[in-house]
């Protein structure tokens, strides 16, 4: 025995209903989209740090000028007042994020030894996105520190990173004259200087 086909109104009908359904399952999708996307100034409310308003950018010619630049910027800066340590640039500079402006500090050093070191501070701490990520590949060796704080070291060809958050910045420092395992011994004349 063949079952007998529905009526004609009852299959549009059903029909019909199929479509409102998957019409209403995709309403409520993009509401739950809308509704659950934050807007930018909601992603990047933190009280404690909010986003700069635009600055020039600083350099300093000598190291006579580095306390000025220090003084200047919102966070401690990852510097070193060492005499092996040559400091051959310094730029303080804004640079687009969250919607508005974070803030970054790069010293570059000659050491007595030919190397070359950059220390960079960023403001906000959370402005993570600032730090270069390509080509670098994590180490798994023992956890470094960078000026005490906790840290984690990275690699790219023959240079070594290591990078670390405080409560205030971020920081990162960079070297050719250092392996992975001797970078915290390397780096060890870089301090947090405060403003």
């Amino acid at each position: 025995m063949s079952a007998k086909p529905k009526p004609l109104p009852l299959r549009l009908l059903a029909g019909l209903a199929k479509w409102a359904a998957v019409l209403v399952a995709a309403a409520l999708f993009l509401l739950a989209v809308a509704v659950g996307t934050p807007r930018p100034e909601e992603a990047a409310s933190d009280p404690d740090q909010p986003l700069l308003t635009a600055s020039p950018p600083l350099m300093a010619a000598t190291a006579d000028d580095l306390p000025e630049l220090i003084h200047r910027f919102p966070v401690p800066v990852l510097a070193a007042m060492d005499e092996n340590w040559q400091l051959v640039s310094c730029t303080s500079a804004d640079t687009a994020f969250e919607g508005g402006l974070a803030r970054v500090m790069t010293l570059v050093y000659r050491l007595s030894s030919g190397a070359e070191v950059t220390a960079v501070s960023v403001y906000p701490r959370r402005a993570e996105a600032l730090l270069p990520r390509a080509g670098w590949h994590l180490c798994a060796v023992q956890p470094p520190t960078l000026s005490g704080l906790r840290a984690v070291a990275m690699t790219r060809g023959g240079r070594v990173r290591v990078h670390a958050q405080s409560q205030e910045g971020l920081y990162w420092a960079e070297t050719d004259g250092a392996d992975a395992s001797s970078a915290a011994a390397f780096l060890s004349p870089l301090k947090l200087y405060v403003n």
